[in-house]
């Protein structure tokens, strides 16, 4: 299991009203996370960890 992602946000899919599908590129590799869609305002364009 994973504890957490810190990297670079490089993606945003907001198709679904409950859920937000984010790109984090974390050391060359790129993850995609579902997280909530209440989580959308607090996220920057810069790094960000989850």
């Amino acid at each position: 299991m994973i504890n957490y992602l810190k990297g670079i946000v490089t993606g945003i899919d907001k198709s679904t009203t409950n859920r937000v599908i984010l790109t984090i590129e974390v050391n060359n590799l790129g993850y995609e996370v579902q997280v909530p869609a209440r989580l959308l305002p607090q996220l920057s364009s810069g790094e960000v960890q989850i």
